[in-house]
């Protein structure tokens, strides 16, 4: 393979990467699941929520999840509270 030499990378790698799964799994479809709950709570809000809070609402709504997921999700969709 002329790009596994390009890369750097042993032609197992390429390999695995093209036989890999193209479906969504549980933990993404979760973390998809809790990023609308974060959109949800975030509009209810106005934006006030940090991800502190914002795990609060969660756990009301009964997933219990790291404030580290929360945090991270929340970046990822560009969520940031505002400042009072």
């Amino acid at each position: 393979m002329d790009i596994c030499k390009i890369l750097h990378l042993p032609p197992s790698s390429y390999y695995k990467w093209l036989e890999r799964s193209q479906t969504e799994t549980e933990r993404g479809r979760l973390n998809r699941v809790i990023g609308e709950l974060l959109l949800t709570c975030f509009r209810k809000y106005a934006g006030i929520y940090g991800y502190r809070r914002a795990k609060v609402c969660l756990a009301k709504e009964g997933y219990l999840v790291n404030s580290k997921r929360v945090y991270r999700i929340m970046k990822q969709l560009g969520l940031a509270s505002r400042i009072r």
